[in-house]
């Protein structure tokens, strides 16, 4: 009986405009790169990051068991390009919130993701927000995404009553 094999991506006709970007010549290294890709459904994505969550807050022990887990999602921020005292060019981060005084939280870090007014597309940090608001809704008690406002308690599961 012959063995049924998966179709490799680059086969598919989803990766087919992808692929015609490439120069003839290069077509063939960017398909290998295609089918190096594994592709993770939203469930198996949410399910995993929920797991690695919940071993995070079973290992914790001694004084980490009061403090809270914080989960934030990298969003795109709007900027402003200015001229720097010294003739350069340099950034801003623009302030997110009606309020405060920048877009982000303050210190060291990876600059933030910096947005395209023309193209206002949702990519992946909105699947990581959505799935952020569900786990914080689910255990409320040990994890939020609003910066002051956490609580001191270990993880315990949401119940409903009925």
């Amino acid at each position: 009986m012959a063995r049924c094999e998966p179709m490799s991506i680059s086969q598919t006709e989803f990766a087919r405009p992808w692929l015609d970007q490439f120069k003839q010549a290069d077509r063939e290294l960017a398909g290998r790169l295609a089918d190096a890709v594994m592709l993770v459904s939203h469930d198996s994505l949410n399910r995993s990051l929920r797991a690695l969550l919940d071993q995070l807050d079973a290992d914790r022990n001694g004084a980490d068991v009061c403090r809270p887990i914080a989960i934030y999602a990298e969003r795109a921020v709007e900027t402003r390009k200015f001229k720097t005292e010294w003739g350069g060019n340099d950034i801003e981060v623009l302030p997110m919130f009606p309020g405060t005084e920048t877009g982000r939280a303050a210190g060291p870090g990876v600059p933030p993701i910096t947005i395209n007014p023309m193209d206002q597309e949702v990519g992946s940090e909105g699947a990581v927000a959505n799935f952020i608001t569900t786990y914080q809704r689910f255990i409320a008690s040990v994890c939020s995404t609003i910066p002051g406002q956490m609580t001191c308690a270990r993880a315990v599961p949401a119940t409903s009553s009925s």
